[in-house]
């Protein structure tokens, strides 16, 4: 998983419940990082070590199977194509930058698959809130709750880059 933001985290915690058997999340934050600690097998931060590398020695030089980029810019969709096997799978769901360069013959030669996805079903939903409810998702850890009136004051720290130490805010009415 490359970002252990709202959506990098949940993705992370569904792979691990519908059966994966590792799972592995790329981020540069310290907090974000140190929330992902808990809840995957293993974490990589590009600022200390390299991730093609690390992916390998993770998968015994294999690369993985799937790779899924929450973050969408492009240095991080290119790293989710490079890290994997032959014949794996790159999600994009992150929509930060709009184009992205990747090495074709990579993807041709290693029959790779790219693939995006954008939205939810309400069976998704569903799904998602069930896991969240039977206790297979940890959401108390790194969703913080703020009245709704203090909404538009959270809205610009986040939006400022003043709130580093929140990964997701919650406004309920008062």
């Amino acid at each position: 998983m490359f970002g252990a933001g709202p959506i990098g985290l949940v993705c992370a915690q569904v792979a691990k419940a519908m059966g994966a058997s590792s799972v592995v999340t790329v981020e540069i934050e310290p907090e974000r990082l140190a929330v992902a600690e808990r809840l995957v097998n293993a974490v990589i931060n590009p600022n200390a070590e390299n991730v093609f590398a690390k992916a390998k020695e993770l998968t015994d030089g294999e690369g993985f199977d799937l790779s899924l980029d929450a973050v969408g810019r492009a240095q991080t969709r290119r790293l989710a194509v490079e890290v994997l096997h032959p014949a794996g799978i790159a999600l994009w769901v992150g929509l930060h930058d709009d184009e992205t360069e990747v090495l074709g013959m990579n993807i041709v030669n290693e029959e790779k698959r790219v693939q995006g996805s954008y939205a939810y079903t309400e069976a998704d939903f569903s799904a998602a809130l069930g896991l969240v409810v039977g206790g297979k998702l940890d959401v108390s850890s790194w969703v913080q709750e703020f009245p709704l009136d203090d909404g538009v004051d959270v809205f610009w720290q986040l939006a400022r880059g003043q709130a580093r130490h929140l990964i997701k805010a919650l406004l309920r009415p008062s």
